[in-house]
């Protein structure tokens, strides 16, 4: 990390060292020591490079103040207070003003745009709607984007102070979390569900005359909350669509007001996702697992992660389908039902239809995909369960009639 930053990063960390052996080695309160003085030397060492960079911070009232607040915990009393800085107590907190200091100077040095810099691509991103009004602010990815180090996360946390007194950022006083002020426009849900859901009926997955799940595995499927999943199905229904019973799962009408294609075959779909899939994902079972966790966290949080993060991780799930499309066409004469067929269908449909231009709708529909990745996992882990039991049950049951009996070698008379 030394050679990285350079000679000054180097002997930054060097004089933190000597501050902490200062620290250790003070024992005498009274009058002026040599670690007193040893102390004070480092620091008015560095108080000029502190004074150049509150100069660089003119563009940023936040990290003036850092600056302005470090200077002045370090600087020389006055004649008035030079009895009472002999105390151990007084001390005690110069060496705590110089460790702030340095650690300071140290972050200055670190690669990276200033606090300035990253406040003005916050505040074009507000502008600009990429970060919209109501949305959180994940201080991470905007350290990881704006190209700091993660030890430089501070710089953010200065910025955002910078923009909650332009008006434009707001904390949480519970969490301490940041967003963008301003309300957050609200979408329809049940419009949005209701819009999704004819999707699936039109490609095939639910054709006419078939069933839809009850409301709480659909729900779950769609990641959504059960109300607005029930008023989705009144839309529907209102729409001719669907036909909506009391106690019994929704019916999708054998005429619809709509184009509906007929049921897609499940070799189709996987062929389709082959051209879509990419070979560079991991797909082990740990990382598609924490995929589909990420996936849904970001939609039940309602976070915006970065474009790429989001490419990455829809790529990552259309992989894992592909692959569990793979394993159900190798055991498709063992077992195949309706649902079946309908979850793999509805999997298909979800990664390769065309994404929304709303990045929230994004964030959804990734969510969907992983929910329905996690769905198909199960269902495959209960195959490959079942046709182990059966392999297992065929060869206790060969063990228990024994060999078979072999034909006698011994010609046997004939009868007249």
């Amino acid at each position: 990390m030394t050679s990285e930053f350079g000679s000054t990063y180097k002997n930054l960390r060097c004089g933190l060292a000597q501050l902490a052996q200062l620290e250790t080695e003070f024992r005498d309160p009274a009058g002026t020591t040599a670690e007193r003085r040893s102390a004070q030397d480092l620091v008015e060492l560095w108080l000029p490079l502190a004074e150049d960079r509150l100069r660089e911070a003119a563009d940023s009232p936040s990290d003036q103040a850092r600056w302005r607040e470090a200077i002045q915990a370090v600087a020389p009393p006055k004649e008035s207070e030079a009895e009472e800085s002999a105390t151990e107590l007084s001390f005690m907190t110069f060496l705590s003003g110089a460790r702030v200091l340095l650690h300071c100077l140290l972050d200055a040095e670190r690669p990276g745009p200033q606090v300035g810099a990253i406040a003005d691509r916050v505040r074009k991103f507000i502008k600009d709607g990429e970060y919209p009004a109501g949305a959180w602010l994940s201080v991470g990815r905007i350290t990881t984007e704006s190209g700091c180090l993660a030890a430089s996360v501070e710089r953010v946390h200065l910025a955002l102070r910078d923009l909650e007194a332009e008006g434009l950022v707001t904390f949480s006083p519970s969490s301490g979390r940041a967003r963008v002020a301003g309300e957050a426009i609200k979408p329809d849900r049940p419009a949005q569900i209701a819009g999704w859901l004819r999707v699936l009926i039109r490609a095939g997955v639910y054709p006419p005359y078939s069933e839809l799940p009850t409301s709480q595995p659909l729900a779950r499927g769609l990641v959504a909350k059960v109300q607005d999943v029930s008023a989705a199905l009144h839309v529907l229904a209102s729409e001719e669509i669907l036909n909506c019973r009391r106690g019994r799962r929704p019916l999708v009408k054998p005429w619809l007001p709509i184009d509906v294609a007929p049921p897609p075959e499940i070799a189709d779909l996987a062929q389709e996702l082959r051209g879509l899939a990419t070979g560079d994902v991991d797909l082990s079972s740990s990382n598609v697992r924490m995929t589909c966790h990420r996936a849904r966290v970001w939609w039940h949080s309602r976070l915006t992660p970065a474009p790429d993060q989001l490419e990455n991780t829809f790529r990552t799930l259309v992989g894992a389908a592909l692959d569990l499309f793979e394993f159900f066409l190798e055991t498709r004469d063992a077992s195949q039902d309706v649902d079946t067929d309908t979850l793999l269908r509805r999997t298909g449909v979800t990664a390769l239809a065309k994404m929304p231009d709303d990045v929230q709708e994004r964030v959804w529909r990734t969510a969907c995909l992983a929910v329905a990745v996690l769905e198909v996992r199960e269902a495959a882990t209960a195959l490959a369960r079942r046709r182990e039991f059966m392999r297992r049950a065929l060869a206790q049951s060969e063990a228990a009639a024994g060999p078979a009996p072999c034909p006698s070698e011994t010609p046997t008379n004939e009868v007249d």
